[in-house]
């Protein structure tokens, strides 16, 4: 499902808003999605070599062996060990390497916005995936989803999480969302606890099938 036209346009509003113009970043997002898929969902793309902050929109495909990038290796180490397509979005498209600059941001006057407005695109990519499993690497990326919400603070997209007692993980409308750290780099999972994430994700897999 190609997606790039929808994303394009999109950050093109997000761009040319003066309220944001003090927020001079590049963009980067996926060219398509595979749908009823393992999503992974991460917070926002790394900032590439240069850095520039030009403004540029920067389209990339996802090759199905994560060779693309080393991010990406552990999504499709994940799919192989499952036999299943593998997708990703990040919640937010802007570059940035350093993940306090999120928090910074929102400091601003036109932060919050800037943010909102982000995560309302990836909003629609996720129903548009319509994904058979959810799996967020992100602390920042879960709160932004609504799992860290109490009462009416730190909504965000607000979404509604109930515990599951038999696969043992969250359920978002019938889907399995499984909340974990990142799965590469220093603060990666270790390497038990990624086999248990892997073996877990098979094994709900299983049990959503004999469900439907």
């Amino acid at each position: 499902m190609e997606v790039e036209k929808f994303i394009t346009g999109e950050l093109n509003k997000i761009k040319d808003n003066p309220l944001y113009k003090e927020f001079n970043f590049n963009y980067a997002f996926p060219k398509e999605l595979i749908s009823n898929a393992l999503l992974f969902i991460g917070l926002n793309p790394s900032a590439n070599a240069e850095n520039d902050k030009s403004g540029k929109l920067e389209v990339y495909e996802l090759d199905p062996n994560g060779k693309n990038h080393q991010y990406f290796k552990k999504f499709a180490d994940v799919s192989k060990y499952c036999n299943y397509p593998w997708t990703h979005i990040d919640l937010l498209f802007f570059r940035e390497t350093n993940q306090s600059e999120v928090n910074h941001i929102l400091t601003k006057t036109n932060g919050v916005g800037f943010i909102w407005d982000q995560l309302q695109i990836s909003k629609k990519l996720l129903e548009l995936a319509n994904p058979e499993i959810i799996i967020v690497n992100n602390t920042l990326a879960r709160t932004f989803l609504g799992k860290d919400k109490v009462g009416g603070n730190n909504t965000w997209l607000n979404f509604d999480f109930k515990f599951d007692e038999e696969i043992g993980t969250y359920l978002w409308n019938n889907t399995p969302v499984f909340f974990t750290s990142m799965l590469t780099g220093q603060r990666a999972l270790d390497n038990g606890s990624y086999e248990r994430l892997k073996w877990q994700v098979k094994r709900t897999i299983r049990i959503i099938n004999s469900r439907s």
